[in-house]
């Protein structure tokens, strides 16, 4: 007797026993990728800088000036830069380097951070896989740019001022780019963004 075929695949014809044996494989396609991000990022962070590289971290007492008296908004707590201007978040350029500088309170009254000089504490290197410019959110798993999940990432420079303890660092994000092309700002480029508002000593 001849098995009866209760689901035939007709050439041309939706096949829905067809379609959900496909599914497990989008999901392995999906996990695959995930674990790459993970292992290229765990592998970022093992490599040693060569010493003189643009890339190399600001030594802890480097000297950080601000030249002109800066404004936070009530119920924020950073004031942001770009191109040597300050700029409202909603106009950043995410697909170039912007730096901004954080104070450690949020208030309902405008901050405000005067000219001073800061000593660098630490400086760390990371990356943001959630950000949000202009009302847009970008993240790890929803945004494709050419076919690849797109980063920021950054270099955070821990900050101490004896007149003002309240202002804690300056982090400053390389351009929003595939994970696997994304790098942090280098030196050169961070000064070209801070302009005159901010000048950076590195103590070499």
């Amino acid at each position: 007797m001849q098995p009866m075929i209760t689901n035939p695949a007709k050439p041309g014809l939706y096949n829905p026993q067809i379609v959900s044996d496909n599914q497990p494989w989008k999901i392995v396609r999906h996990i695959c990728l995930l674990v790459v991000i993970l292992l290229l990022s765990g592998c970022s962070s093992l490599t040693e800088v060569p010493e003189g590289s643009p890339f190399s971290p600001l030594e802890p007492g480097s000297v950080l000036e601000l030249h002109r008296v800066l404004e936070i908004a009530p119920g924020t707590t950073r004031v942001f830069l770009q191109r040597g201007k300050i700029i409202e978040k909603s106009a950043i350029n995410a697909f170039d380097t912007s730096c901004d500088i954080e104070v450690k309170d949020l208030l309902a009254e405008v901050q405000v951070i005067e000219k001073d000089t800061f000593t660098v504490v630490r400086e760390e290197f990371g990356q943001e896989a959630v950000v949000e410019w202009s009302g847009v959110k970008l993240a790890l798993m929803g945004n494709w740019l050419g076919g690849g999940y797109s980063i920021h990432r950054y270099r955070r420079i821990w900050l101490h001022s004896e007149q003002q303890p309240q202002v804690m660092r300056l982090t400053c994000r390389g351009a929003w780019e595939e994970v696997v092309r994304a790098t942090p700002p280098t030196l050169p480029e961070i000064k070209i963004t801070l302009g005159k508002v901010l000048s950076i000593d590195p103590g070499l």
